[in-house]
């Protein structure tokens, strides 16, 4: 069943770009002056009114977002509960930094997921996820001195944003592992914490298909300066050179209108390629242009049978790019079954909109990051490249079965967004999120064994508490489904948590660490019995020598600080 993604009037016109053509992105020293037009095609034609998007789809995802603006109530809510959309109470944080006049940054809401009575419930279904951008966010805002918004806090997005220890044994036959460990959890004595982690095969250089990028820019008014247009620039440019001779890329801009500035060429033309994006200037009213429909078109003329397709959004999120609601929507997701993945790179502040981002990667199975500055867009486009745009299994789905017998509750951390139906995990027509090359996912549940004393929900009067059997010797079964990148029947392989597991509960580690972090973040009640102090002594698991390990010492240590001042 295809969801449906409403994007609403009121949204389109806060982001509205305002016209400036005079002011020009900085060109890099080392390219060539770009004084020969290389644009291939235009169409400057008048666009249709904004209009909130009406039919079947409307209200249905609209984002249930908080305006990051400087009218926003946040003195009213010191100490004091919010009610989640869902109907859900969560305890925000005391107070955080008014953010800039102007600032209209939107993030979408999400619940807590709600703990479960496995006697009730005892299948976890949900949809794997390997985006980074809220990490970069939230860092973003600590850099700047303010707490993030709540709703710009996923859980499972900063845990995923670190580097792990890679599994063994890994190929192309056998593309994703599983692992899994038990911890203590360091906000509640009484309960443990359930770690199930995957990671991808890393396939060597020459093992990598070829690529088709269609790199697709928004160069409206907002989009000027250095950390939008001009970081994009670098970005894409130093990208090249991690590009082999064989691979394609094409180059779409739109603002008040679309055109091609590229169209597709060869890896190997480099110079040609560096003219087009030194070329790039940002001026303009965002209105309704053809965009991502000429993107695509331009993928569709060189699609590699089994490669590498993909269209690579780059937006300070304002995404009004022809088609809104339903209509863009079966387009990214037509467009995906025919092999074309979309990633989706956020940059910029003040008029960012994550809600309307997020949801469109998810849709074309890309990943989603924000770039905060050179280095994370380093991380991402040149040292990550394999990962970012290489797909080593695709729908992949976890289905986690606890014992009632060892378990009694569970709640899984994060991932409020991507839950499935049970039925889900054996339907290979429902698709779920891709994996790329190297990458981890990891998922933490927080679970109370059935022979504690604790529970987060009262045991019941009426109705046995456990179920009657006696396997005791397992505690829950992780189910792991995904296809390979060129579809098919997807492939089924499982693994037992046995129960002797308990007796070697280890302290915490990195993704625990950041679990706690971005639930503290969250103001989730669930970690209420640790402070930040309590947050802090737990860095020591951090490895520095590892990816964003130390980039996140430094925002638990500033948050604490920011934290204390708004307490």
């Amino acid at each position: 069943m295809k969801k449906t993604f409403a994007l609403t009037a009121l949204a389109l016109a806060l982001a509205a770009c305002t016209v400036n053509q005079d002011d020009a992105a900085t060109v890099l020293p080392s390219e060539p002056e770009a004084q020969t037009a290389v644009t291939i095609d235009e169409d400057a034609s008048s666009a249709p009114e904004k209009r909130e998007v009406a039919g079947k789809g409307a209200g249905k995802l609209q984002p249930k977002s908080m305006m990051a603006d400087s009218s926003h109530p946040v003195a009213a809510q010191r100490l004091a509960p919010s009610i989640h959309p869902q109907g859900h109470y969560r305890h925000r944080l005391p107070d955080y930094h008014l953010p800039p006049q102007g600032d209209r940054e939107r993030y979408e809401g999400t619940a807590d997921n709600p703990v479960k009575r496995v006697v009730d419930d005892p299948l976890s279904t949900f949809s794997i996820d390997v985006d980074a951008a809220s990490f970069t966010v939230a860092r973003r805002y600590l850099n700047e001195g303010r707490l993030p918004p709540v709703d710009a806090i996923r859980t499972e997005e900063i845990i995923n944003a670190l580097a792990y220890q890679p599994l063994a044994g890994l190929n192309k036959a056998r593309p994703v592992g599983v692992e899994t460990r038990i911890f203590s959890a360091p906000w509640n004595t009484a309960t443990r914490l359930l770690q199930v982690r995957l990671n991808a095969w890393e396939p060597q250089a020459t093992e990598l298909p070829d690529s088709n990028y269609v790199f697709l820019i928004d160069v409206s008014g907002s989009m000027q300066g250095e950390d939008r247009i001009g970081l994009l620039k670098r970005a894409f440019a130093v990208m090249l050179g991690k590009l082999k001779p064989t691979d394609t890329v094409a180059l779409v801009t739109y603002a008040s209108g679309s055109r091609t500035v590229l169209e597709p060429t060869k890896a190997s033309e480099k110079q040609v390629i560096q003219q087009a994006l030194a070329a790039l200037t940002a001026g303009g009213s965002t209105h309704a242009s053809d965009g991502i429909q000429r993107a695509y078109r331009l993928a569709e003329q060189v699609l590699i049978k089994g490669g590498n397709n993909r269209v690579i959004l780059a937006t300070d999120g304002d995404v009004n790019v022809g088609l809104q609601g339903d209509a863009l929507v079966d387009l990214i997701e037509t467009k995906r079954d025919a092999g074309i993945y979309l990633t989706v790179l956020g940059v910029g502040r003040g008029n960012y909109m994550d809600a309307q981002l997020e949801p469109l990667a998810n849709k074309g199975d890309g990943n989603y990051y924000y770039l905060d500055g050179f280095k994370e867009a380093q991380r991402v486009l040149v040292n990550g490249l394999k990962g970012t745009a290489y797909t080593v299994a695709k729908d992949v789905k976890l289905q986690v079965e606890f014992n009632p017998a060892v378990v009694a509750e569970y709640r899984l951390i994060g991932y409020n967004n991507r839950q499935l139906q049970h039925a889900d995990f054996n339907n290979d027509a429902k698709g779920a999120g891709d994996i790329g090359a190297g990458h981890s996912v990891t998922a933490l549940y927080e679970i109370t064994l059935a022979n504690s004393g604790f529970r987060f929900i009262d045991d019941r009067r009426y109705g046995a508490t456990r179920l009657a059997h006696g396997n005791t010797s397992e505690l829950a079964l992780v189910k792991l489904r995904y296809k390979s990148p060129e579809g098919g029947n997807s492939v089924r392989r499982d693994h037992v948590v046995y129960s002797r597991e308990l007796a070697e509960v280890r302290q915490a580690n990195a993704a625990v660490v950041a679990a706690g972090f971005a639930e503290k973040l969250r103001g989730s009640s669930y970690v209420k019995g640790m402070d930040w102090a309590g947050l802090q002594s737990l860095l020591g698991a951090l490895d520095l020598s590892r990816e964003n390990h130390t980039d996140l010492k430094e925002m638990v240590e500033m948050a604490a600080v920011l934290a204390a001042t708004n307490g």
